[in-house]
């Protein structure tokens, strides 16, 4: 599933005046926003942002302040959106004029600049055909529903994640949990990839029919999946049709990851570094 992360900006710009009456839920809300942000970086799912709004929320409450109970919170928001910034991707500042969402995501408290920013964005979602998925909190979402766009009568609906509400069934999990669980690409080995003299870098190197050439996976041991699932983890996060991009640094040498069903991959070296994407590259710096 390809998908662009919405991120709830109330979850990064606070209601001052509503965190003064009400200390004991931000407290709670620190928690789930502090795991919520880990996981966006050990996920790395492409987050639609702009960078003004990036720049919005490093000038408000609670960052432009840092209270002292809550300056760990605050850092770790600047190190997310700092490291994460390679898998941002922006869109047009265009308005869409009685285009309104329900829930309302223009809160009262926010500055026009943020205002505009919310109203970019959901017109971009509106009128664009990506799957974009919301991300939120329990004490944030005043709302059991899916957030929901409408122009006269034309809606559309986008799934909403709510990060910290428990499963019934297992109150170990969040919602948050069970959604990446359910997309966390999975390697598995397909044995005309197993090691061979005749699937080498040297081999393709000295083939005729190079396009054609069946290579090896080099850092699969033969017993286990761990380092090719590793590599997978650390992918360039954006999915190329059926494919997915890793680095091998023990070999130097990029992997192609091929959806073999749902989310389960296959993987092989890949010695045409032409084939490899310009943007992946640069994500390795290769």
């Amino acid at each position: 599933m390809q998908f662009n992360a919405v991120i709830d900006v109330s979850s990064i710009i606070w209601d001052e005046a509503d965190f003064d009456s009400n200390k004991h839920h931000y407290y709670n809300l620190l928690k789930s926003i502090s795991h919520f942000l880990e996981k966006l970086v050990q996920e790395k799912p492409i987050i639609l942002m702009r960078d003004e709004l990036l720049i919005e929320m490093s000038q408000s409450f609670p960052s432009n302040q840092i209270p002292n109970d809550f300056w760990y919170i605050v850092e770790q928001v600047y190190s997310f959106l700092a490291n994460s910034e390679s898998n941002f991707i922006s869109h047009p500042s265009d308005k869409t004029p009685e285009l309104y969402s329900i829930p309302n995501l223009i809160k009262s408290y926010y500055n026009e600049a943020v205002k505009d920013e919310i109203d970019y964005l959901l017109s971009h979602l509106h009128i664009g055909e990506d799957e974009n998925i919301y991300f939120t909190f329990e004490y944030l979402w005043n709302s059991h529903k899916n957030l929901k766009t409408q122009l006269g009568e034309i809606a559309k609906t986008y799934e909403t994640i709510i990060v910290d509400k428990q499963l019934q069934y297992n109150n170990n999990l969040t919602e948050l949990d069970e959604f990446f669980s359910k997309l966390k690409p999975i390697f598995e080995h397909y044995e005309k990839h197993d090691k061979s003299e005749n699937k080498t870098r040297e081999a393709w190197e000295k083939s005729d029919n190079k396009k054609q050439f069946i290579s090896q996976l080099t850092c699969y041991n033969g017993v286990d999946n761990v380092r090719p699932q590793e590599i997978l983890d650390l992918r360039y996060p954006e999915r190329f049709g059926n494919h997915y991009y890793g680095y091998d640094s023990d070999n130097e040498v990029y992997i192609t990851f091929m959806l073999t069903r749902l989310n389960i991959f296959h993987a092989f070296d890949e010695y045409d570094e032409n084939r490899i994407p310009d943007k992946v590259r640069k994500h390795f710096n290769k």
